[in-house]
């Protein structure tokens, strides 16, 4: 298995792999998410071209099995913040039959090397509090709590 960079030609394994994970995020927040394509052919050229996006594919055997999309940001001249630059983890998906081998594992390292490289200062993420499989994997490589956000619905 290796961790390469996204191509063009990657889009359909690429696309039905957010689906999975799209449709755990529906089921879970209908009130959030849309019953429509997460990831149509533009939203992945316009990606493609920003050069802020970090886009990472796990490949077994000519297979795509997982995708990360990641971004550079940077909080500049911001007056009560400090200046950085860090790296936001958008997506981490594995398709089902490849979960709990370690291929979100090897992408965490990935991002990790594409932050040091960037001379960013860390990697942050959200995830939904229903996702406790995601929790307990992100906590598991070391992850902290940086914010909480709450919410009360009407």
């Amino acid at each position: 298995m290796k961790i390469r960079q996204m191509k063009p030609g990657d889009y359909s394994s690429v696309h039905g792999i957010i689906t999975q994970v799209h449709n755990l995020h529906l089921k879970n927040r209908p009130d959030i998410f849309n019953n429509e394509d997460p990831f149509n052919k533009d939203y992945f050229e316009s990606l493609s071209n920003d050069k802020n996006s970090i886009l990472l594919v796990a490949e077994n055997d000519d297979k795509i099995i997982g995708i990360c999309i990641a971004t550079v940001n940077e909080i500049i001249n911001k007056p009560a913040h400090k200046d950085r630059k860090y790296i936001c983890v958008e997506d981490i998906c594995v398709d089902e039959s490849h979960r709990k081998n370690g291929i979100g594992k090897l992408f965490y390292d990935a991002v990790v090397e594409i932050a040091r490289e960037q001379k960013a200062g860390g990697i942050e993420l959200t995830v939904y509090g229903f996702n406790k499989n995601a929790i307990a994997f992100y906590e598991g490589l070391g992850m902290k709590i940086k914010n909480i956000k709450y919410e009360q619905k009407f």
